[in-house]
């Protein structure tokens, strides 16, 4: 090799190395100029034209490259062919497609609009594969309503204490926060009360029943029960004058629940100086928020009480000076709701009227009097005088007892509990030995023993009765001894809420027999160690014997509606 070759094959080298490198770096600066160009034809209508690189540069840098990178060439060339490929074929098809489903879909739907039979036609296919796919028997009634529905039909009717203070507040709780309990106890907190303040009335009434409420001016008005706020045990309450549209001065006296059953009743009103006056409960029919007027008043007079009466009852009057009055309610005709009243008390000089009550039997008057000082005397002792006499002694009055503060009617415990459910505590099943599937299965279930819906029936005629019906669950005991203390604190525990040696055997051959049940039971004592003092059966014999008649009556209410 001469010179002039050996000084050439370097520079040819160097030659061919550049012009490789350069080609490869511009292939790849038009590659990518072309992939750019590409994207954005794919935004581009289908209808314009594409604009692509002039492949008169691309073929000279193939050519050039296919000299020294034949394989990179044909790579770049591959991928080009690729890009194109996708953009001028999958692309346009896809998008020709798409336009001409959409047409069709336009088309179609612009022929339903057009054709009422093809609208109704889509309807019924659409029913009838809703029906095919859900398909089932009704679980509604549908039926004809008269009139709108009533909000009260959205509430739950329970059994509630109202409560109102000397200050006017007033609440409403749960009958069941309050639980019977043994005569020296502690109690339980009622409510909380600013100074000086106290629980005036209380009375026990349903959250759908109405409440008439009577003030010092003569007027009353009305509430639901679910209108007065609940509260807990321990919570003051709301004033009454956020309910009622009470004027300046006008107190509450008195708190009437208004019965559903309104022929022969009567509300008999009684003022401070002596008067008193009955007038149909029927007038009340048509309580307006305003209120209505209830007794017309003398100048400095005041309405002290109110109670429901049937118009053959008795009613009694105490005074401020210790005397009291017993007359009949017939000496009182009626009168309408503006009038005054008439003379029911002969009042000494000074003196005025504090209490009215209605007489029932076996009922006691519990005097109180302004220093503390109470005495109980059996109603009997109160003999029946004419209207407007001076009355009685009904307390001796001294300096150290005071001045009489208030008079009541008051009777002894006489709880009676519907039976809710039972405890067997007592060793033995009446379906023990070989089974009668005549008369039911050999295992019987126990889950509603005692009906639910005789229940309900019990406790609306316990309500109508005005008997105060407590539920509970009641465990037998085998006996004849009674419990120990240590077994009633266990029985407690249990869930018990009254023990006795009957009733469970009964109901469990009733269940058997799929018969209905409703169950009561006259709570004659306080358990072993709750009393603190020795159990006797002649005691409870003739505590029942006592009890009996209310007991009789409420049975003999529940059978007849039966």
């Amino acid at each position: 090799m001469d010179q002039r070759e050996q000084e050439q094959r370097p520079v040819r080298r160097e030659y061919g190395s550049s012009t490789a490198a350069d080609s490869i770096g511009q292939a790849r600066r038009v590659i990518d100029q072309l992939e750019a160009r590409i994207n954005d034809a794919r935004r581009v209508p289908m209808s314009k034209t594409l604009s692509i690189v002039d492949a008169g540069e691309l073929i000279d840098l193939i050519g050039q490259l296919r000299i020294v990178l034949p394989h990179t060439v044909v790579q770049a060339q591959a991928i080009l062919d690729m890009r194109l490929a996708r953009l001028t074929g999958l692309e346009r098809e896809r998008l020709q497609e798409e336009y001409a489903e959409l047409e069709k879909t336009i088309a179609y739907l612009r022929a339903v609009l057009a054709d009422e039979k093809m609208v109704l036609g889509i309807i019924r296919e659409e029913i009838l594969a809703i029906k095919a796919k859900y398909a089932d028997e009704r679980r509604t009634q549908i039926s004809l309503m008269d009139g709108e529905i009533d909000p009260e039909d959205l509430i739950q009717e329970d059994s509630v204490v109202v409560t109102l203070t000397h200050f006017g507040y007033v609440k409403r709780i749960p009958r069941a926060t309050y639980r019977s309990q043994n005569r020296g106890g502690k109690g339980i907190m009622g409510m909380t009360t600013r100074e000086e303040d106290y629980a005036e009335q209380m009375l026990v009434t349903s959250t759908h029943d109405e409440i008439m409420f009577f003030t010092n001016r003569g007027r009353v008005y009305s509430l639901k029960g679910y209108e007065i706020p609940e509260a807990g045990r321990a919570a003051r309450g709301t004033a009454i004058v956020n309910l009622l549209q009470l004027t300046g001065g006008e107190k509450v006296t008195a708190m009437i629940p208004l019965p559903r059953e309104s022929e022969g009743k009567y509300l008999t009103m009684a003022t401070r100086f002596g008067l008193i006056k009955k007038t149909a409960l029927d007038e009340f029919a048509n309580l307006r928020k305003a209120g209505l007027i209830a007794i017309v008043l003398r100048e400095d007079d005041e309405l002290i009480g109110v109670e429901l009466t049937d118009d053959d009852d008795e009613l009694m009057l105490a005074t401020r000076q210790g005397q009291a009055i017993r007359f009949k309610e017939t000496d009182i005709r009626s009168m309408g709701r503006n009038s005054m009243g008439v003379k029911s008390f002969d009042l000494a000089e000074n003196d005025e009227v504090i209490s009215v009550a209605r007489i029932e039997a076996g009922k006691q008057v519990l005097a109180i009097t302004q220093n503390g000082y109470g005495k109980r005397t059996d109603v009997s002792e109160f003999r029946v005088q004419s209207r407007g006499g001076k009355g009685i002694m009904a307390m001796r009055l001294t300096d150290k007892t005071g001045l009489m503060a208030a008079q009541l009617l008051v009777s002894e415990d006489e709880d009676i509990m519907l039976i809710t459910d039972h405890i067997n505590f007592m060793g033995a099943n009446p379906l023990r030995g070989t089974n009668d599937d005549s008369t039911g299965p050999r295992f019987c279930d126990m889950t509603h023993t005692y009906t639910p819906e005789l229940q309900e029936k019990a406790l609306a005629v316990a309500k109508k009765q005005n008997i105060l019906l407590q539920k509970g669950v009641y465990l037998g005991y085998m006996g004849p001894s009674f419990e120990t203390p240590a077994e009633i604190r266990a029985f407690r525990v249990l869930g018990a809420d009254a023990v006795g040696m009957s009733t469970v055997p009964e109901a469990i051959a009733a269940s058997h027999c799929d018969l209905p049940v409703v169950a009561l039971s006259l709570i004659t004592n306080m358990a072993a160690g709750m009393a603190g003092k020795r159990l006797d059966g002649a005691e409870v014999i003739e505590i029942a014997d006592r009890r009996g008649p209310v007991f009789q009556k409420l049975v003999k209410g529940i059978v007849e509606v039966l």
